[in-house]
C-alpha cells in the first residue's frame, strides 16, 4: 500500500493542502497521516481510505493504482469545457413514455 501514501502525497500536494488541512477534514492525527505517506504504515481500513480520498476529491481507486495509466493524468477532472453539467439524479420509478393520439392500446 506505498503506492497508496505516494499518491495521497501528490494529490495533496497538487491540490496544494497542507497535511494539516487533511487531518482536520478527515478527523484523522496529522502523523498518522505523516505515516501513510511516509511508508511507516501501509495498513489501513477501507473506511479511513475513504475519508482521505474524499477530502482529497478522487476515488479509493486512483490512491489504490487500481485504474488504468491513462486515467492518472487527470484524477479529478472536471468536465470538458462547454460540456453541460450533469443534472441531478431522479429517483423513485420512470416516467412512463407518451403515447402518440390515437394509439391507445
Amino acid at each position: 500500500m506505498w503506492a497508496f501514501g505516494q499518491r495521497m502525497r501528490k494529490r495533496r500536494e497538487q491540490i496544494g493542502m497542507p497535511q494539516l488541512e487533511l487531518a482536520r477534514l478527515t478527523g484523522m492525527p496529522q502523523a498518522r497521516l505523516s505515516e501513510f505517506e511516509h511508508g511507516v504504515r501501509t495498513e489501513m481500513t477501507v473506511s479511513t481510505a475513504l475519508k482521505i480520498a474524499r477530502a482529497l476529491g478522487v476515488g479509493i481507486d486512483y490512491l489504490a493504482g487500481t485504474f488504468d495509466e491513462e486515467a492518472e493524468a487527470a484524477p479529478a477532472a472536471a468536465a470538458p469545457t462547454g460540456a453541460p453539467a450533469p443534472g441531478p439524479r431522479r429517483r423513485g420509478r420512470p416516467r412512463r413514455l407518451a403515447t402518440p393520439a390515437g394509439a391507445r392500446g
